[in-house]
């Protein structure tokens, strides 16, 4: 595809000024879409939506919940398109606070669906899900997060298969790169630490292993997933999106500290046990046979381009100086 494809088309993005949002919303603006963004206070913000992006699309503040909301914008902006991202995604936080994560997750995905079904509106529709949600046969494991993404995913299968919305899934790995703040994600948690000049420190003995995929391939993922949503192979369908190389969280800090010149500060190893092991992302045949998608760099490359960013950062809004050392998620 081209990017005439997304010149003057109407788009509507869910979650728009987190992490992956963000740099979805900026490729779609460069393409010359007509981007609806919602925006939800509550939520916490990428300083890469407000680089120059937050004037240049139609902010809506709102809840993913509100299905007349979500109706008007359909309406008012002669939505085409619609990329469901809101959600929360942090496994600690649906631990806490499982009621929040399954009214945001679950009863976010009918709210907006129903609004797509009600307003015939949109001709594709991508939501985006996670590899904890299943596939590949495997049923979802029962920890809150994972269980709200299972359930969106049913329910974009009801809408699906019922009303015959255009809908397809996209299930990522682990998403890295610059513009996420959330520092108690390993990622960035663990730059901040080494830009700091302190040792990573890292719960358990190092060995969990987990799947990283650059934002850049995401945002690339689900724009070539709507651009061949009219496909019957791929409509309908829950693509997987991952590099196939997983790494382990001790890798993974040396990678980062290479990226970063540090190599001097060794990753302190607490041995304490570590969670379930992340389900692993289903095979990606479908998305290389389909889409023409695969990963763009190698986890390192794009490693030092995400360190590099983090400098830029820290250099224009620097960390409080007793901000906490992170501690890795597993």
């Amino acid at each position: 595809m081209t990017e005439a494809f997304w010149n003057g088309r109407g788009v509507y993005v869910t979650g728009a000024t987190g992490f992956v949002g963000a740099w979805l919303v900026r490729e779609l603006v460069a393409r010359g879409a007509r981007v609806a963004a919602l925006v939800c206070e509550r939520a916490g913000h990428s300083p890469v939506f407000f680089q120059d992006l937050s004037d240049r699309v139609a902010l809506v503040r709102g809840d993913i919940a509100d299905t007349a909301l979500a109706e008007r914008v359909l309406g008012r902006h002669a939505i085409d398109t619609v990329f469901h991202l809101a959600a929360q995604a942090l496994v600690g936080a649906a631990a806490a606070d499982p009621l929040g994560t399954f009214e945001t997750n679950i009863r976010g995905a009918w709210c907006l669906l129903d609004a797509c079904r009600r307003s015939g509106r949109p001709g594709r529709i991508i939501l985006a899900s996670s590899a904890q949600a299943g596939g590949d046969g495997r049923p979802p494991r029962s920890h809150p997060y994972d269980v709200s993404k299972a359930c969106g995913d049913l329910v974009a299968a009801a809408y699906r298969d019922t009303y015959g919305l255009p809908i397809a899934t996209a299930r990522c790995g682990n998403v890295f790169g610059g513009g996420d703040v959330n520092f108690s994600r390993i990622v960035p948690g663990t730059i901040r630490s080494v830009l700091q000049g302190e040792r990573p420190v890292i719960r358990s003995d190092g060995s969990p292993r987990r799947d990283y995929v650059h934002v850049s391939d995401v945002v690339d993922a689900y724009l070539r997933l709507a651009e061949r949503l009219d496909r019957p192979q791929v409509r309908g369908r829950a693509f997987s999106f991952a590099t196939g190389r997983p790494v382990s969280v001790l890798e993974l800090t040396v990678l980062i500290l290479k990226a970063a010149g540090r190599e001097d500060l060794q990753p302190i190893l607490l041995n304490q046990p570590a969670g379930p092991d992340a389900v692993p992302p289903a095979a990606c045949g479908a998305a290389r046979r389909l889409l023409g998608w695969r990963p763009s760099r190698t986890t390192a490359a794009w490693m030092a381009d995400t360190v590099q960013w983090y400098r830029q950062y820290f250099r224009q809004a620097p960390a409080p100086a007793d901000a906490p050392a992170a501690r890795m998620e597993a």
